[in-house]
């Protein structure tokens, strides 16, 4: 539900992150301006895949790790499934991909034991996108999906619309879509720079 073509977070769906810092955003355009990118949020458990283009979203989809699959086949699983939604997508639509960054060491300000089965296999399933869309923008993972809900259009909060393309595969969260959502539009700076024309990426 929106006010004034920003999202309400009294109605919005809470999440586990604490976005009262970030700073709230402009009135969102409700219009495609004719800029698609494709926004990909690799995980170990859940990989986002938006479609954007201004503020538009235009396809979202949750792509969810069956528990009993190996990281290995979670990537291959991953690209086949990106692959088939492009097949909806514009001819050489740019594609941009949310890097991984190394732990530090700490939870929450406090030294901690690393456990790193989810970054590896993070690192896996992003090394397979690396390998298929070579020429991606590949956007630091810093601040994507975590921006105050007025940032995000109504699509990306809450309950998913039925009336969206794609699918949640019963994730119970928008937060990878959201960060696609980032990505996309981070890459969409890159991509469309002002007075030029389209940077184009293959399939």
């Amino acid at each position: 539900m929106t006010k004034g073509g920003k999202v309400d977070p009294t109605v919005a769906k809470k999440t586990k992150r604490s976005r009262r810092s970030a700073t709230i955003t402009r009135k969102l355009g409700t219009q495609p301006v004719g800029r698609p990118v494709l926004g990909l949020d690799p995980g170990a458990r859940y990989t986002g895949v938006v479609l954007r283009d201004g503020d538009v979203v235009l396809h979202a989809t949750t792509l969810v790790r069956p528990v009993e699959m190996n990281a290995t086949d979670w990537a291959l699983a991953v690209i086949a499934d990106i692959k088939t939604i492009l097949t909806n997508c514009p001819d050489h639509i740019p594609i941009g991909i949310e890097g991984v960054t190394e732990p530090k060491g700490f939870n929450r300000g406090q030294r901690a034991p690393i456990n790193p089965a989810g970054i590896i296999k993070a690192g896996i399933v992003l090394g397979a996108m690396v390998a298929t869309w070579p020429n991606a923008p590949i956007i630091p993972p810093g601040g994507n999906g975590s921006q105050h809900y007025s940032h995000y259009p109504a699509a990306l909060i809450g309950r998913r619309p039925k009336d969206l393309p794609g699918v949640s595969n019963g994730a119970g969260t928008r937060d990878h879509e959201q960060s696609a959502y980032d990505i996309a539009g981070k890459t969409a700076r890159i991509v469309y720079p002002t007075g030029r024309g389209i940077v184009k990426f293959g399939r």
